[in-house]
Order: C-alpha cells, then sequence, then structure tokens
C-alpha cells in the first residue's frame, strides 16, 4: 500500500466585491472575506427556535446573499437545506427529524450541524470576528501553489470568500464558500482553504471540455483527477496515519469514522481501478451500456472516486516526479493517461488499465473536445 506522498495584509471586509478588479499578479493582494449571509441565517434562526416558520420575506433575504445563491444556483440546494434548518431547529418538528436521523441523506447531514451552529453561537460570532485579522487566507493561497503550474497564483486575483452556514466547504470559479463552524472545528485550516484554493485556480487553468450534462462516466472520470489532486493539500497524510494518530488527529468520532473509510478505500484503490476498467472494457463492447454503467460506476466509487484520484496523484508523483503531475493539473483525461505510464513503472504495484479501457477513455474524451 502506498502511504501517500512525502511529505498580509489585514483580511479587508467586503460585501459583495467583484472580482474583476485590476490586481491580477500583484505581489500583495488583498483578500476579502463576504459575511453577508450570517445575519440572514440568524433571523431564520431565531424564527424557527420560535417554532414559527420565516416570512417568504425572511428566506428570500438568506438565499439572495452571494454565498447561499452560488449554492442554489450549482448545486440546487435551497429546498434541502432549508428543510434542514427546519428540522434542525423548529421544536414542533423533533419527531420528524429524529425519522430523517435515521436515513443517510444530506439532509440528515445537515440536522446534527445545524443544532451544533445554534449551541455554539456566542463562540461563532467571536470566531467571525477573528477572521477577520488572520492570515490563513494568504497561507492557504501559498500552500494551493504547491499542485498548481508555476506563477499560477500570481496570474489571477484571489477569489472573494463566503463565510455562510451550510455545511462545509466548496471552491468554485465565482468564490470559496465556508461554512464558519466547519472552519472552526477542523484542526488543518490552511490545507483545507488550499484544497479550495486550488479548485478556483483550476477553473481558471483547466482544459476547456463541453458540459457533461448526465453522462457519469465522463463526470467520474473527472472527479477522481479534480478531488484527487486537490486532497494532496489537505488529506496527504490520512493513508498512513496509525489508529491512534487518527484518533488525536480527528477526535470527533462522526468525522473520524470518514477518513477510516478513506484509509480502508485508498488501500484498495487497484481494486477500484479494476472496477473502472471493467465499466469501460464493457462500455467499448456494448455500447448502449454507458448511461447504465456509468451511473452504476458513479454511485460504486466512495466519495464520488477522490479517494481513488489521490492515490493515482501519488503513483504519477512517485513515480514521474511532481513536474509531470502538473502537466496534467485540470486534465482529466491527461490525468487517466499520465497515471497508468505511471502505473507501468511501478513494479506491480500500482494497477495499469487494459488497452481496451484506455482506448474507450479516449472516446469518451472525444465527445467533449470543443471542435468535436
Amino acid at each position: 500500500m502506498r502511504a501517500g506522498h512525502r511529505p498580509l495584509k489585514p483580511l479587508v471586509v467586503i460585501l459583495g466585491l467583484l472580482l474583476t478588479g485590476a490586481c491580477a499578479g500583484r505581489d500583495d493582494p488583498e483578500y476579502a472575506f463576504d459575511f453577508s449571509g450570517i445575519d440572514p441565517f440568524w433571523d431564520v434562526h431565531d424564527t424557527l427556535a420560535a417554532d414559527a416558520e420565516p416570512s417568504d420575506s425572511l428566506w428570500e433575504a438568506l438565499w439572495n446573499t452571494p454565498g447561499y445563491a452560488l449554492l442554489e444556483r450549482v448545486e440546487r440546494r435551497r429546498s434541502a437545506l432549508s428543510d434542514g434548518f427546519r428540522l434542525a431547529f423548529r421544536p414542533s418538528m423533533r419527531t420528524a427529524a429524529d425519522s430523517v436521523l435515521a436515513r443517510r441523506s444530506w439532509v440528515a447531514r445537515i440536522i446534527p450541524h445545524a443544532r451544533r451552529i445554534g449551541q455554539v453561537r456566542d463562540s461563532l460570532t467571536g470566531f467571525v470576528e477573528e477572521l477577520q485579522s488572520s492570515d490563513w487566507l494568504a497561507r492557504g493561497r501559498e500552500l494551493a501553489q504547491t499542485y498548481l503550474p508555476a506563477g499560477t497564483t500570481e496570474l489571477y486575483e484571489p477569489p472573494l470568500v463566503s463565510f455562510f452556514y451550510f455545511l462545509d466547504a466548496r471552491g468554485y470559479s465565482e468564490r470559496l464558500l465556508l461554512d464558519p463552524l466547519y472552519f472552526m472545528r477542523i484542526r488543518n485550516r490552511v490545507e483545507v482553504l488550499a484544497h479550495e484554493f486550488h479548485h478556483y485556480y483550476t477553473s481558471r487553468i483547466g482544459r476547456s471540455l463541453k458540459p457533461f450534462g448526465e453522462d457519469f462516466l465522463a463526470w467520474s472520470v473527472s472527479t477522481t483527477e479534480n478531488e484527487g489532486v486537490a486532497g494532496m493539500l489537505d488529506k496527504a497524510e490520512v493513508p498512513g496515519m496509525s489508529p491512534e494518530e487518527l484518533i488525536r488527529a480527528y477526535p470527533d468520532s462522526s468525522r473520524r469514522a470518514y477518513f477510516a473509510m478513506y484509509q480502508e478505500e485508498y488501500r484498495i484503490s487497484n481494486e477500484r481501478l479494476a472496477q473502472v476498467e471493467d465499466i469501460l472494457e464493457r462500455v467499448a463492447a456494448h455500447p448502449d451500456s454507458l448511461e447504465t454503467l456509468g451511473r452504476w460506476i458513479n454511485r460504486e466509487l466512495p466519495d464520488n472516486g477522490r479517494i481513488m484520484g489521490a492515490y493515482m496523484a501519488v503513483v504519477i508523483e512517485e513515480e514521474l516526479g511532481r513536474e509531470s503531475l502538473l502537466e496534467v493539473v485540470g486534465d482529466a483525461f491527461g490525468f487517466w493517461r499520465r497515471y497508468n505510464d505511471a502505473a507501468r513503472r511501478a513494479g506491480g504495484e500500482a494497477r495499469v488499465l487494459s488497452d481496451d479501457a484506455m482506448r474507450m477513455l479516449d472516446q469518451v474524451e472525444a465527445k467533449y473536445l470543443p471542435d468535436a
């Protein structure tokens, strides 16, 4: 098993800052946090905690703030997140909340997180104030450069970072999204910021392809690369941690369960690669199975394939060097080909995908070339 690779200026609060300034490439970029979703959240929270339904105007005030609006536009989370808040905060819905908690769903993840927000309100208020004078953003951006082509972070203006309550973190081309409670509780804030910065910058430099639409096989191939490489920034040490180190690093049992799963999945990455190989070969033999088998492998790969992708990135770096990995950052199909080149040099430790599987990968890629 490969255990992983070997290892400012004061923040300015600017609500609604446009990202199209003339400061790209500056040596001392200003970093800006957007907290505009915080107060509307507490308005909704306090209304629900009083066992009343917020008015339409309260909900709109929440969902019209930049962070919540982007979350809805990209992920369509408004309905689920609003329901999660109701279940978490309304006393009369506790029985219904308990029923939802018994199921595995995104809303079920929201409920305990949202309840914790209300319980540590004073601490969160102080933490949000602390953010305005920290250097986490600058350090996260600097670390992100580790797995980006040389000079990438100097070419583009840093994004606005919207803090609001939703669950965890996102890195989109428009801005970074971070939940204050999630950010307050994690031990590796700089590394998590670097992970999200990676997504922001690869959205700038990544290879241009047509939208994948409902092609879940293409989505799986893409997610494996973009999440796998980003995971090198904040999860590189996880595969090699002992049980004792895992407990110290993640004392919360629910979070630790994810990282224990991460370790196991990383260990069996070659088996997961065999599954992908099988799917590619079967689709090549039976093209009409693409939709069904694409959906199946998308569901089958834990955490959307990012764990396997981290393993693949490590194989590339160890066998061919970091520069070789950087050459395919933002190029999902190139990443898979580069992995196979590296696997051939790994002396049997890493699975080499068959020629039939790689030819099918080329066919998937061809459908999404801009001039196709």
